[in-house]
């Protein structure tokens, strides 16, 4: 899963991270549960969990599953998202066609899932050698998703658009979710 240095980079309190982190463990613990039977790292018992997995298995389900897996975190993540809206609009009162679309836009912007299969040729350590550097080299390559994000810039990362009610300027927005702290 992608984004962890933009995770890291936005976080502007410890409660930050630990949230971020939180998030992405949330996310990886679907791709887990797909890949569990042939998992080798990380272990099932760890509480925070690393941005990526490995695993050996039969070659002929290697490419389903990690696909399996990369829809469940997609839906997960979507999921997840849809509860935050619906968080934030019990703060700040419906939040309107404007709103929706803005966060269902941002929301299919993340997160990034990458994964490779390489097949396994009896030595171990060769074998995730040249996985790394097939999934290394995937990374690299950037999905490219023109987005318009129009209006104020979100103070925290600088890249979307703040989300807002059409009615509303952004800071009169957050201000009321910052409110609510739970």
């Amino acid at each position: 899963i992608g984004a962890v240095q933009g995770f890291i980079a936005q976080a502007r309190r410890a409660g930050d991270l630990y949230a971020g982190s939180l998030l992405l463990s949330t996310l990886m613990k679907e791709a887990i549960e797909v890949m569990e039977p042939y998992l080798l790292y990380p272990q099932l018992q760890t509480p925070n969990m690393p941005n990526k997995l490995v695993a050996l298995m039969p070659e002929d389900e290697a490419a389903s599953r990690a696909k399996k897996a990369e829809e469940l975190i997609c839906l997960r993540w979507l999921e997840l998202a849809e509860e935050a809206y619906e968080r934030v609009t019990t703060f700040t009162g419906a939040g309107g066609d404007f709103l929706k679309r803005m966060w269902e836009d941002q929301s299919r912007q993340f997160p990034e899932v990458y994964w490779a299969v390489y097949p396994f040729h009896g030595e171990f350590l060769q074998t995730y050698n040249l996985a790394h550097r097939a999934l290394e080299a995937r990374k690299r390559i950037r999905d490219f998703q023109q987005v318009e994000e129009l209006g104020p810039k979100c103070t925290v990362c600088g890249q979307r658009a703040a989300l807002h009610r059409k009615d509303e300027n952004a800071r009169d927005f957050w201000s009321k979710v910052s409110r609510h702290k739970e």
